[in-house]
């Protein structure tokens, strides 16, 4: 399999059926756990040489969904150390990933989650057949979804050590292509890095 996932068939069947799977089961055992990175760093490291963003974005989706359950220790203001349950996603594994730092594929990823939603969306006919407030709650519409995509798009970045950097260039670039205000900018950036 690893050598059809130089092909685009490949990669994409591979994430369209790691995408199948997440309804049936978002927690994995450990041996499935590392399986995932490993399979998922292939078709990461694959996608970033083809320019392949597709099945990637379904990958970088899925990273933050698999998870198994460990322990951590923590202390609790008492010398005695505590074992305490948490969740560990595939995303952490995948930090070093060459394709997170390209920003073309962030604004890639982020075009094909906004056009996903609106495919899935009840088509009410052509625009000019709409009346003015059909119109109206489209535009809304739209505008919700670009600002939900793109505070979830930060979180990712930013959990994926996205360089500050490519963040503001990410933000500056979208939010002129969905006509984001100024405010709703302020909202994300400050919900983003109080979010940890």
């Amino acid at each position: 399999m690893c050598a059809e996932f130089q092909h685009s068939p490949g990669r994409s069947w591979f994430a369209r059926l790691i995408d199948a799977k997440r309804v049936d089961f978002k927690e994995v055992a450990e041996v499935i756990f590392f399986r995932l990175v490993q399979y998922f760093a292939i078709v990461l490291f694959e996608c970033s040489l083809s320019d392949d963003f597709c099945p990637a974005t379904t990958i970088l989706q899925m990273s933050f969904t698999f998870f198994q359950k460990g322990f951590s220790e923590v202390y609790h203001d008492s010398p005695k150390k505590l074992d305490a349950p948490v969740k560990q996603f595939v995303f952490q594994h995948l930090k070093d990933q060459e394709i997170w730092k390209s920003l073309r594929f962030w604004s890639s990823a982020f075009l094909f989650a906004v056009d996903g939603e609106r495919q899935k969306r009840p088509k009410k006919g052509s625009w000019r057949s709409l009346n003015e407030e059909e119109q109206k709650e489209f535009n809304l519409s739209e505008e919700y979804s670009a600002f939900g995509h793109m505070g979830s798009f930060l979180y990712m970045m930013k959990n994926l050590d996205v360089a500050k950097e490519t963040r503001e260039v990410f933000i500056s670039k979208i939010s002129t292509i969905e006509n984001l205000s100024r405010d709703q900018i302020h909202e994300l950036i400050e919900s983003v890095e109080k979010a940890d």
